[in-house]
């Protein structure tokens, strides 16, 4: 028979024994719950950038499209149908040396008029002629989510920051007005600035070279 001293001393330890023990699975509990809880942030976000990213190619892509059907996608209905209401802009770089023959090159078109005017000008001195392979793949289409927002961003009023851009590679044949001659070009589209819909802030064209545009 144990003494009664030594039967309350066991009980005692038994219950100290209970009560570490308990909370040393509750300390685990805690931890493996937070670790959730940071795996499902963590999963959160990076739902959310694939679901930001695909949407922007999508958007992208899309816009790139309309250029093989330019007869049913006029300088207007591509501002209306892909372009924010914000402040859009249009920026197209190329030789310096054809800044005087194409004033379209080397400044930037703001707002829908500006946008306007720049197809304007463009439509007088080329022609733009499209093949099935002038735009890759969705592939190709090369998206960084992350990418800041320009500081000209107008903003959509609905909270989204302007970060995201969007850059592809195209090739086609151009073709001059005046002299009526042609060349195939290649040409990279940046595009950035993006609202909250995934509809484009600022469109940079970037062209490779500016030949037989006439005098």
């Amino acid at each position: 028979m144990v003494p009664a001293r030594l039967d309350d001393i066991i009980r005692r330890y038994a219950l100290d024994f209970i009560q570490i023990t308990k909370m040393d699975i509750d300390e685990v509990h805690c931890n493996t719950s937070l670790q959730n809880c940071k795996m499902s942030s963590t999963n959160a976000h990076h739902e959310i950038a694939q679901t930001r990213s695909a949407l922007l190619r999508s958007r992208t892509q899309a816009f790139c499209d309309a250029f093989l059907d330019l007869p049913n996608n006029p300088p207007d209905k591509l501002l209306a149908k892909h372009f924010t209401s914000t402040n859009p802009r249009i920026t197209e770089h190329g030789p310096t040396w054809a800044n005087d023959k194409l004033p379209f090159l080397g400044k930037t078109f703001a707002g829908r008029d500006g946008c306007l005017e720049y197809f304007t000008l463009l439509s007088e001195v080329l022609a733009f002629i499209p093949n099935e392979d002038t735009f890759p793949s969705k592939e190709g289409f090369i998206v960084d989510d992350q990418a800041s927002a320009e500081p000209t961003h107008g903003g959509s009023g609905k909270g989204w920051d302007g970060r995201g851009a969007v850059s592809v590679v195209g090739n086609a044949t151009f073709k001059a007005i005046k002299t009526g001659k042609d060349w195939d070009e290649q040409f990279i589209y940046r595009l950035s600035d993006f609202d909250e819909d995934g509809k484009i802030g600022h469109w940079v064209r970037h062209r490779q070279r500016q030949l037989s545009v006439g005098a």
